[in-house]
């Protein structure tokens, strides 16, 4: 095998002087890192100065058997096209965002009795859309409280053509029933309108209109309506406590934060639209040694925006290279000019300094939890006596209601807690062709699907990177036939990752579960021991997860019959 230094200059011979991206690949066909630059060949040819390279980047060199280059229009165009291909393609040395879901919305519907409801992925409704919230707390709160503000409906299209009488929501004073005529027309468009000037930022205008109402009503001996007026401006003023900031210039804005306490780094990002505070969001991140704040920040912004719309003006705490571009990069991504803003002075800089406190405060907290996650982890490899300390942790889970919507779960779990973008669904739709219509034909018709090599065959049509990192420990919701069951499908397909099964005790309750393994006694352990505990929360977790999988497919289908 050539040396990494003759495959660079071998290549500078075809790469341009232009502005592009390259990528490094290893001898199994895998992208070990992905850059752009201005100009490919000066940049590629940096590599060859091993003693200005990073540790991180020189272990990548040696890696590497060939580079490839894809040539673009403007140094705007390579930054869209990196951050696309490092989304896509994960490589493993490049600084990764791994939680790349999408953010939850509030939609009101373009309906004559519109419906608000909560929205996530890409805009294909009609209707009005306000976000990004932080968290499905923060939009569900919101929703919750708009709609006890202005009454509005938020059951299906199709439910609402179906009512004969006012359902709950009219009782506990959520919807004013326009399904059976209780609100004019007028009237219910007169909610709306109010509702959707409260989230384009028009608080003031609605809560003083609300006021003088109120007083109106009261003087004329109109009490009952008075009050209702009460408590909406009560409800409001619930939301509008949060709304601190006074920004003179740009209502959109998102604050990002880059903070550091020695080789761990938390990302914090504050969403603000038409003045509304939606939330915050921590990243957290582990740093090379090579790394820097302003590396990360940069990397995530490129990569964030990726899946996320921008606001008109992003306010950081930390300069970056190559500011212009990013921001011209954002621009292109929204279509309209978006300003990249590092304060240094004034309310914005005070505002970046209150944020870095916050994210610092949830970074130290963060550090904690990791610290007592790994002992847990420890004690969990010497109770079920593991070769190794397990870093990734899959449970696996199943539910059903008399066998129909039945629906197979797997949660993840690490050192930093719950891993969200692993968990998956296993929808069970052949359930009539098993054998036998069990649990454990269930269990071993995810763990075939979850495990299937063609999936990791890169060749192949059922290929899904998702599925490329096995995990060092399995843990089955379950006694010793779901045990037997698994060892079964584990056998077949030469899968060796050491698994339990987890099973409650005969009165069923938590504190009483026993541990089943192959050709080992079943055991349990103290029901106050911290490990007890850490086992009980994972399998809860895969619990929940079942529950809430198979209570969506199974109300779907009621919907759909």
């Amino acid at each position: 095998m050539k040396i990494p230094a003759e495959i660079i200059k071998k290549q500078l011979i075809r790469i341009p002087s232009k502005s592009g991206v390259y990528r490094f690949i290893d001898n199994k066909d895998n992208i070990l890192y992905i850059g752009k630059a201005k100009d490919l060949k000066k940049r590629i040819s940096s590599y060859l100065n091993i003693n200005q390279l990073s540790t991180r980047i020189l272990r990548m060199i040696n890696l590497a058997i060939n580079v490839e280059f894809i040539q673009t229009k403007n140094e705007v165009e390579a930054l869209l096209l990196e951050n696309n291909l490092i989304k896509k393609h994960q490589p493993k040395f490049n600084i990764l965002l791994k939680d790349d879901k999408t953010f939850p919305q509030i939609l009101i519907s373009n309906h004559n009795y519109p419906r608000i409801s909560k929205y996530r992925g890409q805009k294909q409704d009609q209707g009005h859309y306000f976000g990004p919230f932080a968290s499905t707390y923060d939009v569900n709160k919101t929703i919750n409280i708009l709609r006890k503000a202005f009454k509005i409906r938020n059951c299906s299209d199709q439910e609402f053509s179906r009512r004969k009488t006012p359902c709950l929501e009219y009782q506990i004073k959520k919807c004013s029933a326009p399904c059976v005529n209780y609100i004019d027309k007028k009237n219910y468009k007169s909610s709306i309108n109010n509702a959707l000037s409260f989230l384009n930022g028009k608080t003031k205008d609605i809560q003083d209109q609300l006021s003088k109402d109120m007083i109106k009503f009261s003087n004329n001996l109109d009490y009952e309506k008075a009050a209702h007026l009460r408590d909406q401006i009560k409800s409001l003023n619930s939301i509008q406590y949060k709304q601190n900031i006074n920004l003179s210039e740009g209502k959109d804005f998102d604050i990002i934060i880059a903070k550091s306490i020695n080789d761990s780094v938390i990302i914090y990002i504050s969403f603000y639209r038409s003045g509304q505070n939606f939330g915050s969001r921590p990243y957290f991140f582990k740093k090379n040694e090579d790394s820097t704040d302003q590396e990360i920040l940069k990397s995530f912004i490129g990569q964030f925006y990726i899946t996320q719309k921008p606001a008109k003006n992003i306010i950081i705490n930390q300069e970056i290279e190559e500011k212009n571009i990013i921001s011209s990069f954002l621009s292109k991504l929204l279509s309209t000019k978006v300003n990249l803003i590092f304060p240094k002075k004034g309310l914005k800089h005070q505002l970046v300094l209150d944020y870095a406190n916050i994210a610092l405060q949830n970074l130290e907290r963060k550090i904690s939890h990791n610290l007592n996650n790994k002992q847990l982890l420890i004690e969990v490899k010497k109770l079920f006596n593991l070769k190794k300390i397990p870093q990734k942790i899959e449970v696996y889970d199943n539910s059903h209601t008399f066998n129909s919507n039945a629906i197979g779960a797997l949660i993840t779990a690490g050192v930093d807690g719950f891993i969200k973008s692993g968990y998956r669904k296993f929808n069970i739709a052949k359930l009539s062709q098993l054998t036998n219509k069990d649990d454990t034909a269930m269990l071993k018709e995810v763990l075939l699907r979850r495990f299937d090599s063609k999936k990791l065959n890169k060749n192949s049509k059922k290929y899904n990177e998702k599925f490329n990192n096995y995990p060092d420990f399995i843990i089955i919701d379950g006694g010793k036939g779901q045990l037997n069951a698994a060892n079964e499908i584990f056998n077949k397909l030469n899968i060796k990752i050491p698994f339990i099964a987890m099973s409650k005790g005969k009165k069923r309750n938590a504190g009483e579960e026993w541990f089943h393994q192959i050709n080992k006694e079943s055991f349990t352990i103290d029901k106050n021991d911290p490990v007890m505990y850490y086992l009980q929360r994972l399998r809860d977790e895969a619990h929940r997860f079942a529950i809430m999988t198979h209570r969506k497919k199974r109300d779907k289908a009621m919907i759909n019959f």
